[in-house]
């Protein structure tokens, strides 16, 4: 029964990787996105100020993934309204999904919950 449950939750990391990578990803600072790499994200991950200063790719949906503790939530709002208002489609069920799935506070913390999940 167990390796059902992990083959689940394998198929269940892949597909979020797939769906990250069809994603302008904004991300707080550099950490996060080495972070995102570690585990396979390579989509186009940028943090909150390089969004801020040039955008996102042209017509490429976006996902906020902040920090889940209070500054992070309000740092996630901010940036929604930002990308929102320049015509950015941002999917917060990714963001809902991504969080489901790690459990974490911190994205910085992902990778490491990344292993435990894939068993390493």
């Amino acid at each position: 029964m167990a390796s059902r449950r992990g083959s689940g939750e394998n198929e269940a990391l892949v597909r979020l990787l797939d769906d990250l990578n069809e994603h302008a990803v904004i991300v707080e600072g550099k950490r996060d996105v080495a972070a995102l790499s570690r585990i396979g994200v390579r989509a186009c991950v940028m943090t909150l100020d390089r969004a801020e200063k040039s955008g996102t790719p042209p017509g490429m949906p976006a996902v906020v993934l902040t920090d889940f503790d209070r500054s992070g939530e309000i740092k996630a709002a901010k940036a929604e309204a930002l990308l929102v208002s320049r015509g950015v489609r941002v999917n917060n069920a990714l963001r809902t999904k991504f969080r489901r799935i790690f459990g974490t506070l911190t994205i910085e913390d992902v990778p490491y919950i990344f292993g435990k999940l894939l068993g390493k």
